[in-house]
């Protein structure tokens, strides 16, 4: 089972994108170590199996990502963005999913600055929405990853 503890105050709550009617990634920070891990978990009936986890960003001590948020694009690729404390810039990674082996393919700043928690939604094949909150109000941007 996969666990994680999620109440530092920083919004690391896991996030749950469903892929297919039985396969989901969920996304969280590990407390520990500060980065965003994730594990593709496969549901039958009741029963949920977690696959592997991977580590998806490399925040040095003491800094940390923050705030992750994770779309689903069908059942073989997702968006994951996240706040990094070490470089001060929200960042969005493209996701390639192959039964339960997720490759990170690389990623790019989408936001600089720091900001309240976000959200993420698809849009289309190759395109989300990300929001956060700024000083003039909401903000959201389409993120068009590599």
């Amino acid at each position: 089972m996969v666990t994680t503890s999620a109440s530092d105050g920083n919004d690391n709550t896991s996030k749950i994108s469903a892929l297919s009617g039985t396969d989901l990634i969920c996304t969280w920070v590990d407390q520990a170590n500060g980065r965003v891990q994730a594990a593709i978990l496969q549901v039958s009936g009741t029963t949920i199996t977690p696959g592997t986890v991977f580590e998806l960003s490399s925040e040095t001590s003491p800094s940390r990502a923050l705030r992750p948020a994770v779309v689903a694009n069908g059942s073989s690729a997702a968006f994951l963005s996240y706040y990094s404390t070490e470089t001060g810039n929200y960042r969005i990674k493209t996701l390639a999913i192959s039964g339960t082996t997720i490759t990170d393919n690389g990623d790019e700043i989408f936001f600089t600055g720091f900001s309240d928690p976000h959200a993420a939604t698809l849009v289309d094949t190759d395109k989300s929405i990300m929001s956060y909150p700024a000083s003039a109000g909401g903000t959201a941007i389409i993120a068009d990853p590599p």
